[in-house]
């Protein structure tokens, strides 16, 4: 559960990929959907668009921050020695480019090459360059706020599966009866 919810972590803020290396195609990921309203655009200029916008953006670092944030989490509830952490931390690193590849669709289903060329400039001037590197942190801090939060809520959360499971051992006692 624990590198699932780092791998989800990591995926809602896509931002870089290396632009002379792009990720290699694979299956589903660098398929074009077939309905896409964006059909008619020239698919390969765009997906190297999107990988530029991802390469801007710093997604290599936004991602190498949550899995250190996540990681500090995983040793400071003692889910993980620092030894395993720093092994989990190697294989998420080793395989960012997969990630970024699985980033690469979403783009292309929803937005066009125009808005992915917008999106770029904004990302290369001086506010879109502050808010890149402002991102680590912003995702550090609000990734720890949301571990926080569930640690605040998991006496709540079993006691209501608790009171669920009464109900139903309840339920099921009546019927045998």
């Amino acid at each position: 559960p624990a590198v699932a919810a780092l791998a989800l972590a990591a995926a809602p803020a896509p931002q870089a990929a290396a632009k002379s290396e792009p990720p290699a195609q694979s299956g589903a990921s660098a398929a074009a959907p077939a309905a896409s309203k964006f059909a008619g655009e020239d698919q390969a200029a765009k997906r190297a668009d999107v990988l530029t916008l991802l390469e801007v953006n710093g997604v290599r670092k936004l991602m190498a921050s949550q899995v250190d944030t996540m990681m500090q989490g995983f040793i400071s509830q003692a889910m993980l020695p620092p030894e395993g952490a720093e092994a989990m931390k190697q294989v998420f690193t080793e395989n960012f480019d997969k990630l970024i590849e699985l980033c690469v669709q979403p783009y292309m289903d929803h937005l066009s090459h125009e808005d992915i060329k917008g999106l770029i400039a904004f990302s290369e001037s001086p506010l879109g360059q502050r808010m890149a590197a402002a991102q680590p942190k912003i995702m550090a801090e609000t990734t720890a706020a949301g571990m926080k939060w569930g640690q605040q809520l998991q006496p709540i959360l079993m006691q209501r599966m608790q009171e669920i499971q009464a109900r139903e051992q309840g339920k099921g006692g009546g019927d045998a009866k």
